[in-house]
């Protein structure tokens, strides 16, 4: 299975009532997220938060042109075992760009779990959780805690 095609997503997620913090107030979450196509139809999904210049330095214009200019032509025709070697020349290619490398990454693995037809989650190791948002739940730590 080799990459067919590399997108690259916007999307503004305004909040309610937005945060302030040491850099000013943050009233929505920009993300970037990059979507990954394999020569079978298989999609993989990559997504970073792309106002955090304050963090990393990137802003979502800088990790899209990255994607596009930089990393999406290096994944390319490349086999989806080659994650390794395409992450490593990602790396050789561009210095910093975090938020850039991780979105493509996180595609990457994605993409792998589905290859195999199991969720991200348990394709890392992990266990799936029922439910997420309205959950009563705080904090787990250790099995059965």
């Amino acid at each position: 299975m080799r990459i067919r095609r590399v997108e690259g997503f916007r999307a503004c997620l305004r909040l309610d009532r937005g945060f302030a913090h040491f850099a000013g107030r943050v009233t929505a979450l920009e993300e970037v997220f990059v979507k990954l196509t394999a020569d079978d139809g298989l999609v993989g999904w990559g997504e970073v938060r792309g106002n955090m210049w304050y963090f990393s330095g990137e802003n979502p214009p800088g990790v899209l042109a990255t994607l596009r200019d930089i990393l999406g032509p290096l994944v390319l025709g490349r086999s989806i075992r080659d994650r390794g070697a395409v992450l490593e020349s990602c790396d050789r290619a561009v210095v910093g760009n975090r938020g850039a490398k991780a979105a493509l990454d996180i595609a990457w693995h994605d993409l792998a779990a589905r290859e195999v037809g199991v969720p991200l989650v348990q394709w890392l190791g992990g266990r799936r959780v029922p439910r997420i948002f309205g959950s009563e739940r705080v904090f787990t730590l250790g099995d059965g805690a």
